[in-house]
């Protein structure tokens, strides 16, 4: 997570990876190929979608137009951005110095968006060493309190940078960062790693498994990927978005960084306006639910909606988290770990504490959680519920299983899940006696 230095107060974690700005909607049929500009594939290269006011080293206003930057140190408590367009002059502009929470091995630059203030812009350059420098700027030229706080780059947000600018540098189609020793995990044992990373998965009970990815397409948006299981591999598809879910035909939908819904269809992308969302689960039935942007109830839960066939309805209660099973009733966790299942007379809370929850199979329900209790690395605890998920699995309580992650999702089999773990490095589980 991002840390507040000389300060008491916490900045929430911000979003991953490297990423575009934009203040425009996007919808997933933009194209996530990579760049082909070999100027943009510099680690120390940055892309303002939007003009953002800085200040010069003597605390003037300065403003840097829209448009790509290569991001260099230039001094002490100064950063220099380097316009693409060759007639345009260099920019100095005032850094606070951080730090980083691991090495890196070559600089890497980022611009990241403030989450406690949409209006704040953080123009950072990591270097090796764990030294970092941030320069802090805005969209309207307006300074907030507190806005002039550096912040620290986390671990896992620093390997994802450098596995995309890994990526982009080498022209690689599977940045798993091999290459750079720290960003790669042994797997856990009765564990498989698969290549890339990603920032959130989803699968449906034949299968078919699709992530977000961590190729920046615009707009705070990541490339999507299908795995291909003939070839063990994945193969990119348009679009971008931030949360994704499978339904039973194989195809994804997906929430977007604006909130927009949007469907993959045989011929495209398909939009479903009438609610904006923050999350997505999809049953083996076919029901499709979202967790809207209406807050409810609790501070930090917002509201559950259905979709109908031609729009959204509202359903009672609130969360953060979702997913949907075999029967089309969701299971939710809220902004306090909670977590709750929907059934005919409502909802009924369910043992435990989770950060993500996931259902598989054509049957069952067999749950599946990323718990509560860290386990290191930034990582939290796997639990399952219902016979035969494990070993020693019960179906009223959750049984630990090794390993860790931040997001999870269950395959064909209730005991088959896949696990995105902090790093974005992705995992799936292997039963004994069977392929995967």
């Amino acid at each position: 997570m991002w840390q507040v230095r000389n300060t008491r107060r916490d900045i929430a974690p911000l979003l991953l990876g490297f990423l575009l700005l934009s203040g425009c909607s996007t919808s997933p049929s933009q194209s996530s190929s990579p760049p082909a500009n070999s100027a943009t594939m510099s680690a120390t290269h940055v892309t303002l979608e939007q003009p953002i006011h800085l200040s010069k080293p003597d605390g003037t206003d300065l403003l840097a137009d829209a448009g790509g930057y290569h991001v260099e140190f230039a001094g002490d408590q100064q950063l220099r951005l380097i316009p693409d367009q060759s007639n345009s002059s260099p920019l100095i502009m005032a850094a606070l110095k951080t730090e980083s929470d691991v090495d890196v091995p070559f600089p890497v630059a980022q611009v990241v968006l403030g989450e406690e203030d949409a209006d704040i812009r953080h123009v950072i350059l990591v270097l090796p060493g764990k030294t970092a420098w941030d320069a802090v700027g805005s969209l309207s030229g307006i300074r907030s309190r507190g806005s002039t706080v550096a912040v620290t780059l986390s671990g896992a947000q620093v390997q994802r940078a450098v596995a995309t600018k890994i990526a982009a540098k080498e022209r690689v189609s599977d940045p798993m960062g091999l290459r750079f020793p720290s960003l790669d995990t042994p797997p856990p044992q009765g564990w498989v790693r698969r290549p890339y990373l990603a920032q959130d998965i989803g699968a449906n009970y034949n299968g078919e498994v699709w992530i977000i990815g961590i190729g920046d397409v615009g707009a705070g948006n990541f490339n999507i990927w299908h795995w291909n299981k003939n070839k063990s591999d994945w193969d990119p598809i348009d679009g971008g978005g931030v949360r994704i879910a499978v339904d039973p035909s194989g195809l994804p939908w997906v929430v977007n960084a604006q909130g927009q819904v949007w469907q993959r269809t045989k011929t495209g992308w398909i939009q479903h306006p009438g609610q904006l969302a923050k999350d997505i689960g999809i049953g083996a039935d076919g029901s499709v639910w979202i967790i809207g942007t209406n807050p409810v109830g609790t501070a930090g839960d917002f509201g559950v909606w259905r979709w109908n066939g031609s729009g959204w309805g509202p359903i009672d209660g609130g969360a953060v988290r979702i997913t949907v099973d075999p029967s089309g009733f969701p299971w939710v966790v809220n902004s306090k770990g909670e977590i709750s299942r929907r059934g005919i007379t409502g909802w009924q809370k369910q043992p435990g504490l989770a950060k993500d929850i996931a259902v598989g199979g054509s049957f069952g329900p067999f749950p599946w959680i990323i718990g509560a209790n860290p386990v290191g690395g930034g990582d939290f605890g796997i639990w399952c519920m219902g016979i035969g998920c494990t070993s020693g699995a019960t179906p009223t309580d959750w049984t630990p299983v090794n390993g860790g992650g931040l997001q999870i999702t269950v395959g064909q089999f209730s005991y088959t899940p896949w696990v995105v773990n902090s790093k974005g490095q992705i995992f799936t589980r292997c039963q004994v006696g069977l392929t995967c």
